[in-house]
């Protein structure tokens, strides 16, 4: 079992809980969308695609973490 879940706390509710791969799934899509966005305004991909890696590189240290946050929240609103 992921969460330790005391009985008699309620209901959990799915939307509170973000597994990772749709923390994953958001930031992957955010970057193509950003890069769609980049490719109709005409921008100059050559400077753009370098800070966009930079960036995606950082986002992508960052999704442990944010794993770990979404867990502790879930069960601090579950406790």
């Amino acid at each position: 079992m992921l969460y330790n879940i005391k009985s008699g706390c309620g209901v959990v509710f799915p939307h509170r809980i973000f597994p990772i791969r749709i923390i994953e799934t958001v930031f992957m899509s955010g970057i193509i969308f950003i890069l769609y966005i980049r490719v109709l305004q005409g921008a100059d991909l050559t400077s753009f695609l370098p800070q966009l890696a930079v960036f995606a590189v950082g986002g992508i240290k960052m999704l442990p973490s944010m794993s770990t946050i979404s867990r502790s929240a879930t069960q601090i609103i579950n406790s």
